[in-house]
């Protein structure tokens, strides 16, 4: 077989050859994180964390597939912060790529994943979040002032 004709084949089966259609992977969210810090002392000492995971489901069309997949921060204000609901006040917070919270989150990027899969995957993405310690704040409800986007 001329080199050639091996390559048009080789294309014609990838789909990159004319008339042939690329299929990409699909990738759903089963669910995505809620960041539930819970009661927060502003005179302890210690920070408040939380972990929350995406739960994303991704099947690949052909074995070996590749996920390109990132989270990113979108209506980002730096610093990161929680707004009381009732007064307005502002509480800092941070997110982390990992457990340790030693890798901070930038306000681009929070998360790349690029790995093969050779199945329909259910991933689990965590996202650690952190109220620093001693931030003088009223008693509410607080909310984010953020949101957090995924790109697959």
């Amino acid at each position: 077989m001329s080199k050639r004709l091996f390559l048009c084949r080789l294309l014609a089966s990838l789909g990159l050859f004319a008339g042939g259609q690329v299929q990409a992977m699909t990738c759903s969210v089963v669910s995505s994180p809620q960041f539930t810090f819970g009661h927060y002392d502003p005179l302890s000492p210690v920070a408040l964390d939380v972990q929350a995971s995406f739960l994303m489901q991704c099947t690949p069309t052909v074995p070996g597939e590749m996920l390109n997949l990132q989270l990113s921060l979108a209506e980002v204000v730096q610093p990161l912060q929680l707004q009381n609901l009732q007064t307005g006040e502002w509480l800092r917070v941070s997110l982390y790529t990992d457990a340790a919270r030693t890798r901070p989150i930038d306000s681009q990027q929070v998360l790349a994943v690029r790995i093969p899969l050779f199945t329909s995957t259910l991933l689990s993405l965590p996202v650690y979040g952190r109220i620093p310690a001693r931030q003088g704040v009223s008693v509410g409800t607080y909310r984010m002032n953020f949101s957090i986007v995924l790109d697959f």
